[in-house]
């Protein structure tokens, strides 16, 4: 419904000039997409004249487009009561019974319309399309700019963390288009992300069946079956997506990322990462030359590092602590953040770096030129091939130097990234550079600075003083914990046939998952009754506090626990990890060497299974650990900020001093 505003005329009341200036602006407001606020104009007009019929017609139209036709109906009906001639108004009404199922009295309702109005165009058209079993043209763009608007107030909910609202919008689109394959797969992904995994495959599954070719489906449902820890049936589901879109970036890095939590031979998963570095070859390089500016030795140097990650994660933990120390007369830091999410770390992060630049909805081009203007000296990626990675920007070289470093255990494959950062223990000399597109630079002091929550809880007393029998625990991501690792946990359990075990992960929140991890234990001999599982508590600090309950960590392998080893040690709980030959397998003996707990580092699976047996038939010394393990972690070179930071500020500056000497 449209129309023109009439000039003022002498013989027409203020009242009457005021209203019509009130439903005129309506009229604009609804032309223009700003729905509610046409409804309050068209309610201010209806209360000084409630019989004011294009004033009922337009809020009808309004509750039409707004999905609400049990209300436009009313409306309608009310406006054709009070004049029966407005034409065009039994058009709308007849569209609003179609979409509520009312196909036959929609028909009914049209026919007699058209006896009345043959001239009619409109109801002519909608009358035909009705009866040919369609909806009108007219009400099908509307009904796809619904689903448009309510995707993308869905998607903006979604990156900024409001799920709740998300959800509402999805589903809102999906009441109007049931097989939209868009939003079935998004409600899926956010239900996976609230730990609610048995609805979100049926969204995915939902998803394929609408649309067999579904590359983003076939990945997101790899993922989840990852954290599940269904392995084997996650990298069959990611490999669809890759045979489907073999230049999905979002394939290639969930496969490369499941790749690690598998027996995987190292040469091969270092070939799978120069596959995907080999699709990014032939990028523009924004940066080609030195400038006189720019071969300065010693002059500060402008740092950004580029992560999805400034916020309440993991990677936050280790980076802060860098943060916190560095100094800024060496290092001028910009950080590019990835994420629309910002939370209370996010503030924090802003608070000690120069410069923040929100890249999250800039393309690759845009966020490389923008890097590149900004003239950073060394670009540092904090994500590899993890989720809200950069690496496609980082492929346009927009800065002299490039480094990844802490937020994924292997080589990016991306020829144009010059270091990773990693240390000795880690990446020994000769055995791991060969796996590494990137010079590997190792720090003294270790490649991780934690930093510990400030409000954890105090340590509790050592748990097995109540019970008289050791609490294994572990909170890593089920796909780190394979059938493999399942067997050599029940190995331990059943030789210390009065233990019980911990296992706390957001996927137990599925029954499902539940079950299957259950049943894996009763195939391995262990009475399921030992068995606490747990899914999440409502904050860090609860979770924290559950390590009070326990008394030996158990890492997982061949991909290593970070934060979970570093929250357990630093809540008194001593991890037994094992040692293997690769970064991924070997994070767990970088962390226990740093502090000087090199006893509880195994070098095979009988190893482990002997020193976590022996450490809980041992209770005096796991008093001990248990008494000093903070005091142990805070004097060591995991918690020394300033030595890390000195460390990093070094390594930079080697960096740059090779670049200006062009070496």
């Amino acid at each position: 419904m449209s129309a023109k505003e009439p000039p003022p005329s002498s013989g027409v009341s203020k009242q009457s000039l005021s209203q019509e200036k009130t439903f005129f602006r309506a009229v604009s407001l609804v032309e223009s997409g700003h729905y509610i606020e046409a409804s309050e104009c068209c309610v201010t007009l209806l209360t000084a004249s409630p019989n004011h019929v294009e004033g009922l017609g337009l809020l009808g139209v309004i509750a039409q487009k707004m999905d609400r036709h049990d209300l436009a109906i009313a409306q309608f009906q009310k406006a054709l009561k009070i004049d029966p001639t407005q034409v065009d108004l039994y058009a709308h009404l007849g569209i609003s019974l179609y979409q509520l199922g009312k196909k036959e009295l929609a028909i009914e309702i049209l026919q007699t319309a058209q006896t009345q109005f043959p001239q009619s165009e409109e109801i002519q058209q909608n009358l035909a399309a009705m009866e040919a079993g369609r909806l009108p043209e007219s009400a099908q763009k509307d009904l796809e700019e619904q689903i448009r608007q309510g995707l993308e107030k869905a998607i903006k909910a979604h990156h900024i963390g409001e799920r709740k609202e998300a959800a509402r919008w999805y589903q809102k689109v999906l009441q109007i288009q049931p097989e939209n394959a868009q939003a079935l797969n998004n409600l899926g992904t956010l239900l996976h992300e609230e730990g609610q995994l048995a609805e979100a495959t049926n969204y995915f599954q939902k998803a394929l069946y609408i649309n067999p070719d579904n590359d983003n489906a076939f990945c997101n449902l790899g993922s989840l079956l990852k954290d599940q820890g269904r392995l084997d049936e996650a990298i069959h589901s990611i490999k669809k997506a890759l045979a489907l879109n073999p230049n999905s970036h979002t394939a290639h890095n969930a496969l490369l990322l499941s790749l690690h939590c598998v027996a995987c031979d190292a040469e091969q998963l270092f070939h799978q990462h120069r596959v995907w570095g080999d699709t990014q070859r032939g990028q523009s390089l924004l940066f080609q030359q030195k400038s006189e500016r720019d071969l300065e030795p010693d002059r500060p140097l402008r740092v950004g590092f580029v992560s999805g990650d400034f916020q309440t994660h993991s990677v936050s933990y280790f980076f802060e602590s860098f943060l916190m120390a560095y100094d800024p007369n060496k290092l001028k830091v910009t950080c590019y953040s990835n994420a629309h999410k910002v939370d209370k770390v996010t503030e924090r992060l802003k608070g000690l770096v120069e410069g923040w630049v929100q890249i999250a909805d800039l393309d690759d081009q845009s966020a490389a030129q923008k890097i590149y203007e900004d003239q950073m000296d060394i670009l540092v990626d904090l994500s590899g091939h993890t989720a809200g990675n950069r690496l496609r920007v980082f492929a346009k070289k927009p800065a002299p130097i490039q480094v990844t470093w802490l937020g994924y255990p292997n080589t990016t494959g991306l020829a144009v990234m010059d270091y990773r950062i990693t240390d000795a223990i880690a990446d020994p000399p000769g055995q791991s550079d060969r796996h590494s597109v990137e010079k590997l630079h190792r720090l003294d002091s270790g490649f991780l600075c934690y930093r510990p929550l400030p409000d954890a809880p105090p340590v509790a007393p050592l748990s097995m003083k109540t019970s008289g029998q050791p609490t294994f625990v572990s909170f890593n991501n089920f796909a780190k914990i394979t059938p493999k690792m399942v067997s050599v946990w029940a190995e331990i359990l059943t030789a210390l046939p009065g233990s019980t075990m911990l296992i706390k992960n957001h996927s137990l929140s599925c029954p499902t998952v539940r079950k299957r991890h259950l049943a894996l234990f009763s195939e391995a001999g262990v009475d399921t009754t030992r068995l606490t599982l747990l899914s999440r508590t409502p904050s860090t600090q609860d979770h924290l506090a559950l390590y009070g309950e326990s008394d030996i960590g158990l890492d997982t392998f061949p991909y290593n626990g970070t934060t979970t080893t570093c929250e357990a040690l630093w809540m008194g709980v001593p991890v037994i990890v094992m040692r293997g030959d690769r970064h991924v397998s070997r994070v767990g003996a970088s962390l226990l060497t740093q502090i000087g707990l090199e006893s509880l580092i195994a070098e095979d699976w009988d190893d482990y299974i002997e020193k976590a047996v022996a450490l809980g038939n041992d209770p005096q010394r796991l008093g001990g650990l248990r008494h000093e393990m903070r005091q142990r972690m805070q004097a060591s070179t995991l918690c020394n900020a300033p030595l890390f930071a000195a460390g990093m500020e070094q390594g930079f500056r080697t960096m740059w001093q090779r670049w200006c000497r062009g070496s």
